[in-house]
């Protein structure tokens, strides 16, 4: 998505971080599940970041016959929000002041985490789409917070969720029949 947003914005492709004899003097693009970093002007960063965090902590710390209380999703959603705004912060001293994101998509309506995760037969595992809601609005109050504060400050975010879901549940807007076997 970013190197799109990118050559829409007439600016230069940034190199894969791994290409060899690759020129990094304008950033390097990590391509870290959607996460690129672009050193212009004046750094200019994209960042995506919690899905495979909530994706992991459902795997390796989720009690497969509970469901884990809204206080436990809040503690671990603010633990990752706050990881991301300190390096956030971090690049913020560097020089970048212009900051876009996308958010969590609805991991619990994904066909990867509705066959992993069997239990559910196919349906919505509800934890898997509240943590990413949580996600994308304590992402939002922060960012406004910091907005507030740091200056210079602005921040985008283009609304995965959202996006997907409405894809999700209005499949053939999108010459799409057969999305509901999939994403129920």
């Amino acid at each position: 998505m970013f190197q799109f947003a990118a050559e829409y914005a007439n600016l230069p492709f940034i190199p894969p971080s791994l290409q060899p004899m690759g020129d990094f003097s304008y950033g390097a693009n990590f391509a870290s599940s959607g996460a690129a970093v672009w050193i212009l002007m004046a750094l200019v960063a994209c960042m995506y970041f919690g899905g495979n965090d909530y994706h992991n902590y459902y795997e390796n710390f989720y009690d497969k016959d509970s469901s884990l209380t809204p206080s436990e999703q809040e503690q671990f959603v603010k633990y990752i929000v706050g990881n991301t705004i300190d390096a956030l912060i971090e690049l913020y001293e560097l020089g970048a002041r212009k900051i876009a994101f996308q958010n969590v998509g609805p991991m619990g309506r994904l066909p990867e985490c509705k066959t992993q995760f069997s239990k559910f037969n196919g349906s919505c595992i509800p934890d898997l789409l509240s943590m990413p809601t949580l996600n994308n609005k304590e992402l939002i109050t922060t960012l406004t917070d910091l907005a507030e504060r740091l200056e210079g400050f602005k921040f985008s975010i283009f609304d995965y969720l959202i996006a997907l879901m409405d894809r999700i549940e209005n499949p053939s807007e999108y010459g799409k029949s057969i999305t509901g076997l999939l994403f129920r």
